[in-house]
């Protein structure tokens, strides 16, 4: 039987024999420690009051380890045949994106031949804003075919309770969005998506550093055990895959980049633009499969002057004016009364690629 090779521009890595998603795993947890902390919280119940309610909330979490049907056993993330071809179609679609979909693809290729789990490094996604940075990011997420979280930066108050869990002096505190990613699945190599990364340095409530957390989270001897500040059981985190974005790297520490792999993402150029435009379609059609047919050329054209954030706004408006023409099919005129819109309420085009 011939033997198949991944393709790449770069190095072709041989098939392993080693079957889709092969058995690796670690133990989570200590059972131990989750008894023990199981007893200290019962033990300290004051007689006449009972748990407070955040120790409550807290011992539902650890019983609800205990008992269980997964146990601490989870799986680690191979490389198989069928990821990296994964890889190679999203490369196929997204090439402005290849740099970072080359060092996992590569990743991939090792993990396969060598049939050791796959370790990759924080990765930070540099780049302006709309280029469809947080876009990609979890595209590949479901390419690894590994459950996923998001954190958008941008939206927390609380930037390291909600990564590492609130401190139980405070009131309504859970646990962090690291510990639930690898608690609630059967996988101990989760993606974590990091939304606007630069964001993330202010300070939380709790007034601890958040350069600290990620220090603590990206390095590997610290992230193998990983505490959350809520629930207490130490966690091994180190093999939690990190895919970050960041418009700026500006106000982001050097121990924490020094920590990371910062791939610049540059606009995409000539055909490069079309190729993505019929990916950014493609996304927004499948959400409405009462739209008939493809874009032609010239609607692409238009398209490929404006970045994804930008593309989807003149779908959505486009679709409007094809309904007021009583049609299921979007054409360049369509776009072209979309972009009109846009421009006309002071949104310049930022246009690339195409003059």
């Amino acid at each position: 039987m011939k033997k198949k090779n991944c393709v790449s521009d770069l190095n072709a890595c041989p098939v392993s024999s080693t079957p889709p998603h092969a058995r690796h795993t670690i133990e989570l947890y200590d059972e131990t420690e989750l008894q023990e902390l199981i007893r200290s919280i019962k033990g300290a119940a004051d007689q006449d009051f009972g748990l407070a309610q955040d120790e409550v909330r807290r011992l539902a979490v650890l019983e609800g380890l205990a008992k269980g049907v997964m146990g601490p056993r989870r799986e680690l993330l191979v490389g198989d045949i069928a990821m990296v071809e994964r890889l190679e179609s999203l490369k196929n679609t997204s090439p402005s994106f290849s740099a970072v979909i080359d060092v996992i693809r590569r990743e991939a290729c090792a993990s396969m031949q060598t049939k050791a789990p796959m370790r990759l490094t924080p990765m930070i996604l540099l780049g302006p804003p709309g280029y469809g940075k947080t876009r990609i990011i979890r595209r590949l997420a479901t390419v690894l075919d590994t459950p996923s979280v998001s954190v958008s930066m941008n939206m927390c108050d609380d930037i390291c309770g909600e990564l590492i869990g609130h401190s139980r002096s405070w009131r309504a505190a859970r646990q962090g969005s690291i510990s639930c990613a690898l608690l609630e699945n059967d996988c101990a190599a989760p993606v974590v998506v990091i939304d606007e990364i630069e964001k993330a340095m202010r300070q939380g409530r709790d007034e601890s550093p958040p350069n600290e957390i990620w220090l603590s989270l990206f390095e590997p001897e610290n992230a193998r055990v990983f505490k959350d500040a809520f629930i207490g059981l130490t966690l091994r985190a180190e093999h939690i895959i990190y895919l970050a974005t960041a418009n700026s790297l500006r106000g982001i520490p050097t121990p924490v980049l020094d920590r990371a792999l910062v791939l610049s993402i540059n606009a995409p150029e000539g055909d490069e633009c079309i190729t993505l435009a019929r990916s950014v379609f493609r996304a927004f059609a499948a959400d409405r499969p009462g739209l008939e047919g493809d874009l032609d050329l010239a609607a692409y054209e238009i398209l490929a002057r404006h970045t994804p954030r930008a593309m989807l706004k003149l779908l959505l408006l486009a679709s409007g004016f094809a309904a007021d023409r009583r049609s299921l099919r979007i054409e360049a005129g369509d776009i072209r009364d979309a972009e009109s819109i846009v421009q006309a309420r002071g949104e310049p085009a930022r246009r690339y690629g195409f003059i």
